[in-house]
């Protein structure tokens, strides 16, 4: 009765058992005491089980085997390590029992065990030294053959890192049957080694050994192994991994000829390597056919579609789950907090009545917090992730709420909060913690330095320049990012190909052209980012003869460009205002096959417009298979550029009749063009315009609606614009305001103009001409 405690882990009918064994004085018996022992640790009850093995007068091999089980049962694998090492010392003649145990706590102690680099090899040398002498014992006793240990032994070297050790114990056994062989597959994904996994399956097949339904978990596993180093490529608009995916599909084939379709663990796992390979909708078949869906099957779907950008959906199958009584683990809420956080950085919208995306994504991320705090599962793994959900949704200050609630935060944790704070523009407060990460004594990661690189950029962006030695830096930040910098060298993430680019970005920001250059010359790998890097800056900085240059470098270095590549290179050609490179760059567009891209397409029509051909911006346009708000915008500003009003504001009312909604920079266009045109109705379709489409104005709208009314003597209306505006009038508005009241003679308004212009850039010489130039008109 106890043993069958002990199987269905029944701790109160086992308590009860337990009460009646000492009620009839037999507790103390060793094969009683022995049985309590096992379930109390089956049960988790470690403490209960201690007490029965002290209690015990003489304890023999099979209680000292028990509480040794017991002890890795509840993952303390360093105290049973120390009670072997007791007994043994006692006299303690261990069995094939004892080994298995002793062995399986060197496998807790692998789980929490960090793998260092040794001769090449990346080892967890603590668990691998302790292993190794207890398989030597092992030999020594006879046990070396025993197909337990040598079981245990395969697994505690593959969780060690040490796949040559594990191999050499398969090797040596004489006949091994299909749990070895199945260890051995599992030594092999453990250890990311999906291909000879997969090598191992062939030969279990070749040599017809015959399998069970965890061999071909296991080699679904490898595919997913195989899957992470795989690149993506897009079929019919859907990115998979095609390699992995037929692997795949011919493993599922061959388990189903086998029988094996109905097994639970199998169903998981094909879930698992349809998602990773992509085809989502074949892992949602294979979730629906399921008969026993258990919380893993679920959270491999919902995995599935975060991983593939499909948010919504994995939100709809956590909603499902709750409906169905399914209970979330830890996992599950993991995912759905990802698919929120995902969800806040695509630039699709849900449709959501009466609220932004946002607003909707932090509402249901509010609620899976409370459902993890009411579920008591608010480890460092849920806490990080509702961290990170929050800083994308721009909760600063809920996420550090959660952040100061860690007692014990990890390089994880740190990194989360400061995502949070880079990600709003609080590059001060990022680097603040940074510091104090290090003073608490965490030791920052590749990841860490990115973002505080990253946040020492955006503290750049806020900076006020100085001239010095010839160029503009901004010596605060600078002096920050050579610090950072000296972080990354000394901890050998210099090489690191994301730390270089944030590096190079860093530099350019703050003004250290020469030391950026540098740094460029002397990547030993250069990807394309790094490549974008440069090129956005030469951009940045109005550089465009140097950006074009590096783009033919680029090109002669045989380096494939990528979408933001060809985005930067237009935005130079826009700059250049040159039609030859611009139809250069466009024919390089069609070749990669981009020219459908819409964010590519918008800054092609841009680039035509700044080249003031509209015949080629109309017929780039209209080649379009699906036309957006971006590139409807840039054949607008294409028109407005080319000072024809009307087909400008021809553009806008057709664009409105294809279902297209005007966003802020459709408006700031329209505006212009009714400004230019004298058009005062203009106000009336700005105010519709906001209305209708709930866009909320901002200060280039406001600046805009001034010089409409400016060009148009309309100064009362212009006088309350100004004070109803939420903002100051910046330079530009009070520029506009000059000339307009030059135009009509409003000597008291351009007076206030000129002194407001004056008191924002003293150094503005375009007030003083202006100013000096009314002047002159008032005398005459």
């Amino acid at each position: 009765m106890i043993k069958a405690c002990s199987i269905i882990k029944n701790i109160q009918f086992g308590m009860l058992l337990h009460s009646a064994t000492v009620m009839k004085d037999c507790a103390a018996h060793l094969m009683v005491g022995s049985t309590l022992i096992s379930m109390y640790g089956k049960c988790t009850a470690i403490i209960e089980a201690e007490y029965i093995f002290n209690e015990l007068c003489d304890p023999d091999i099979v209680s000292c085997n028990a509480i040794l089980a017991a002890l890795v049962d509840v993952g303390q694998g360093d105290r049973a390590l120390f009670l072997y090492r007791q007994l043994h010392e006692e006299g303690m003649h261990p069995n094939h029992g004892t080994f298995v145990s002793v062995l399986q706590a060197c496998c807790c102690l692998a789980e929490i065990e960090e793998a260092q680099l040794v001769q090449d090899r990346w080892l967890k040398l603590r668990s691998l030294e302790i292993g190794c002498a207890l398989h030597s014992a092992s030999r020594g006793k006879g046990f070396a053959s025993d197909a337990f240990i040598a079981n245990t032994l395969i697994n505690m070297y593959g969780k060690s890192c040490a796949i040559v050790e594990a191999e050499l114990v398969f090797i040596t056994l004489p006949d091994p049957d299909i749990i070895l062989w199945n260890s051995l597959l599992s030594m092999y994904i453990q250890n990311n080694q999906g291909k000879k996994a997969l090598w191992v399956y062939k030969m279990i097949i070749e040599e017809e050994i015959n399998v069970v339904a965890l061999t071909y978990v296991f080699a679904l596993q490898a595919c997913d192994c195989i899957s992470e180093d795989e690149q993506t490529i897009v079929i019919e608009g859907q990115a998979m991994k095609m390699d992995s995916l037929r692997l795949g599909k011919a493993l599922h084939l061959d388990a189903t000829i086998m029988g094996f379709t109905e097994d639970a663990y199998l169903g998981t796992a094909l879930i698992s390597m349809y998602s990773k390979c992509g085809a989502v909708a074949e892992a949602d078949d294979v979730f629906v056919s399921l008969t026993d869906r258990d919380i893993v099957s679920w959270n491999a779907l919902v995995s599935g579609y975060v991983e593939w950008g499909q948010s919504d959906k994995a939100l709809q199958l956590f909603r499902q789950m709750q409906e169905e009584n399914v209970g979330a683990n830890s996992q599950t809420i993991v995912f759905a907090l990802q698919a929120c956080a995902n969800l806040v950085e695509v630039e699709k919208t849900l449709i959501v009545k009466d609220k932004p995306l946002k607003v909707v994504v932090l509402e249901i991320g509010l609620a899976l917090h409370a459902l993890a705090i009411r579920k008591c599962i608010m480890n460092s793994f849920v806490c990080n992730t509702i961290v990170n959900m929050y800083g994308s949704c721009g909760a600063v200050l809920q996420a550090e709420h959660v952040f100061v609630t860690l007692l014990d935060p990890d390089v994880v944790s740190w990194n989360a909060m400061l995502s949070a704070y880079v990600q709003q523009g609080q590059g001060a407060s990022a680097l603040q913690l940074y510091h104090e990460m290090q003073e608490k004594g965490t030791a920052p990661n590749n990841l860490t330095l990115l973002f505080a690189l990253q946040a020492c950029g955006i503290v750049a962006e806020k900076e006020t320049t100085v001239f010095i030695n010839g160029s503009h830096k901004k010596l605060v930040s600078l002096e920050i990012g050579c610090a950072l910098h000296k972080d990354a060298t000394a901890k050998g993430f210099i090489f690191d190909v994301y730390i270089g680019n944030a590096l190079l970005s860093m530099y350019g920001k703050c003004g250290d052209m020469f030391e950026r250059d540098n740094l460029f010359k002397s990547f030993v790998q250069r990807d394309i980012v790094s490549w974008n890097a440069m090129l956005s800056m030469f951009v940045e900085q109005g550089k465009a003869e140097q950006a074009f240059l590096l783009y033919k470098q680029l090109e002669k270095e045989l380096i494939i460009c990528d979408d933001a590549t060809l985005i930067f290179i237009l935005q130079a050609c826009g700059i250049m205002g040159c039609l030859s490179v611009c139809e250069e760059v466009h024919f390089s567009i069609i070749c990669a096959g981009y020219d459908q891209s819409p964010s590519v397409a918008a800054t092609l029509l841009n680039a035509y417009g700044s080249c003031s051909m509209i015949q080629n911006l109309k017929v780039s346009f209209d080649g379009l298979v699906e036309s957006d708000v971006v590139s409807w915008n840039a054949i607008i500003c294409g028109h407005l550029a080319d000072e024809d009003i009307a087909s400008t504001l021809h553009l806008y009312e057709e664009m409105k009749q294809y279902g297209i909604e005007p966003d802020d920079v459709t408006l700031t266009s329209v505006l212009c063009a009714c400004s230019h045109f004298g058009f005062v109705d203009g106000f009336e379709c700005f105010l519709y315009t906001i209305r209708q489409y709930d866009i909320y104005p901002n200060r280039w709208h406001y600046g805009a609606v001034i010089d409409l009314f400016g060009r148009a003597g309309d100064f009362e209306r212009v006088k309350i614009l100004l004070e109803k505006m939420p903002w100051e009038p910046d330079v530009s508005i009070a520029l506009c305001l000059l000339g307009s009241s030059r135009t009509h003679g409003n000597l008291d308004l351009a007076e206030w103009a000129f002194m407001h212009a004056v008191r924002l850039q003293p150094k503005q010489p375009s007030a003083y001409i202006l100013m000096s130039n009314l002047y002159a008109d008032v005398r005459i």
